[in-house]
């Protein structure tokens, strides 16, 4: 009930005892960028590593999860506790200060900081946080039903451009997080994963390289990842011949293009893909069709994984 002018005073304070068994998280060993909405609930956390596992999988960005593993060197910046002082030396506390937290990393060196930085600028974005004990960190908030559940630290990010090697430090590449403590202090929301959260990886890009133009109704590409870009034919050439992984579709109207095969070319340690001619949707010459790769999830499927394929547009010759 709301009574009128009735002032409300602090009536939540809680005790402070304790008993043997307590939270202190330990070392941050790595983040995870999780959707801005997700709650998880009971049923999700149920079956933690296969719910974190599939959004990791996610077809759509949005519903994605990104973790970054391999946090070392902390370095907490952050803002100690605003106080204001009075005229005659008393003293009251206006705010607590913001977290600031910086993490040096090493794994994928320039790539994953350039991958990363994709992700600056971007205003608020989610996190969860976990530590060297497998203790996964966010905040636990109501959702829709009331059912409480574990969501993310709305949080400012930045991953930093690389500073340069010293001769006594290794090229430096660094990611910063600045949010306000109240979400992992009176909101904090933890859980224990049994798995290991370190082992979670993030999905790399296919590069769709064309060797050839649109002619005689076929085209020939190499497949690449990595920043050495290293060609996926020797290692996943068998999956790539056994299953239907190339997706064609008409760049102007976005109808889709059957595929009518895909074959094998040692030559250029690449493979030719023969679209329908005969389809109202192939281009005329001129036109272009898109040529990309189904999902992650359908080509962790396929065993060949954990990747995302870039698309690309081909312009047909003849």
């Amino acid at each position: 009930m709301a009574t009128l002018n009735a002032a409300t005073c602090a009536t939540n304070l809680r005790n402070t005892g304790t008993g043997t068994c307590t939270i202190d998280p330990g070392l941050i060993g790595g983040a995870i960028k999780i959707p801005d909405t997700l709650i998880m609930t009971q049923a999700n956390l149920d079956v933690l590593e296969t719910f974190i596992r599939t959004g990791l999988f996610a077809t759509l960005k949005d519903d994605r999860f990104f973790p970054i593993n391999d946090f070392h060197t902390p370095t907490d910046s952050s803002e100690a506790t605003v106080w204001q002082t009075f005229g005659n030396g008393s003293k009251k506390t206006v705010r607590n200060g913001r977290n600031n937290w910086m993490f040096q990393y090493s794994e994928g060196a320039l790539c994953r900081s350039n991958s990363l930085q994709s992700f600056n600028f971007l205003g608020t974005t989610t996190w969860l946080f976990w530590d060297v004990n497998n203790l996964l960190i966010g905040r636990r908030v109501k959702d829709s039903t009331g059912a409480w559940g574990l969501a993310g630290v709305p949080l400012t990010f930045h991953a930093d451009p690389w500073k340069m090697a010293t001769g006594a430090e290794v090229t430096k590449y660094t990611v910063t997080f600045d949010f306000d403590p109240k979400y992992i202090n009176s909101q904090l929301g933890f859980v224990k994963a049994d798995f290991e959260l370190s082992d979670l990886q993030g999905l790399q890009n296919i590069v769709i390289e064309p060797q050839t133009t649109l002619a005689a109704g076929a085209v020939k590409v190499r497949l690449y990842s990595g920043c050495n870009k290293t060609n996926l034919y020797d290692k996943y050439k068998a999956e790539i011949l056994a299953g239907s992984i190339f997706v064609l579709t008409n760049t102007t109207t976005g109808n889709a293009i059957p595929v009518t095969g895909v074959a094998d070319d040692p030559n250029i340690k690449g493979f030719t893909i023969s679209p329908t001619v005969a389809d109202a949707d192939y281009p005329a010459i001129g036109a272009s069709l898109t040529l990309d790769l189904i999902s992650p999830t359908a080509l962790k499927t396929a065993l060949i994984t954990p990747y995302e394929g870039i698309p690309v547009s081909i312009v047909r010759a003849s």
